[in-house]
C-alpha cells in the first residue's frame, strides 16, 4: 500500500513505447471549443475597451453566446428549408422569422457596442467590419467554425 495505482510506474512497456508516450506529451494540445470561444470573447471585448472590466467581459460573453445560438438557428433553418417534407410548414416559416429578428437585434447590438457588423452568407454568419465604400468586409472575430483569424 505504499503507492496508489496512479503513482505506480507503468510496467510492461518497452523503452520505445515510453519514448513515444513522452513525445506525445511534449506536443501542444489542441484547444477545446470552450477555450476557443473564451479567446473570441477577449478579442470581441477589445473592440469596446482596451482595459475591460469583469462587467465588460460578461456582456461580451453573453453577446458571443447569442451569436453562437444564432449560428445554430441559421443551420437549423437551412436544414428545414432544404428538406422536401418540412420546407412548406408554418413552423419552418416561424423559425426563419425568428432567425431574421434575432439577426437584426444582434447586429444592432454589435454595431452599437463594438462597431462591428454581423454578415450573413446563407446559413453561415461572421462578425466583420466594412473596410471601404465598395462593401468589402474584413472578418474581425473568428467564425463559428473557428477558422484561423485572418488579421493575426
Amino acid at each position: 500500500r505504499d503507492s496508489t495505482p496512479a503513482q505506480r510506474p507503468r510496467e510492461g512497456r518497452t523503452e520505445r513505447q515510453r519514448a513515444k508516450g513522452d513525445r506525445t506529451m511534449s506536443r501542444t494540445r489542441k484547444p477545446t471549443i470552450a477555450e476557443l470561444r473564451e479567446r473570441e470573447v477577449y478579442h470581441l471585448v477589445r473592440y469596446k475597451t482596451p482595459d475591460p472590466t469583469p462587467a465588460d467581459l460578461d456582456e461580451a460573453r453573453r453577446n458571443m453566446n447569442s451569436f453562437y445560438r444564432l449560428c445554430a438557428l441559421g443551420e437549423r433553418v437551412a436544414e428545414l428549408s432544404n428538406n422536401a417534407r418540412t420546407y412548406n410548414r408554418a413552423s419552418t416559416k416561424a423559425e426563419a422569422d425568428r432567425e431574421y429578428k434575432w439577426f437584426l437585434r444582434l447586429d444592432e447590438t454589435f454595431r452599437k457596442i463594438y462597431n462591428l457588423e454581423i454578415h450573413s452568407a446563407g446559413p453561415a454568419y461572421c462578425i466583420a467590419q466594412t473596410v471601404n465604400n465598395s462593401g468589402a468586409i474584413a472578418e474581425r472575430i473568428a467564425t463559428y467554425f473557428y477558422e484561423r483569424r485572418r488579421d493575426e
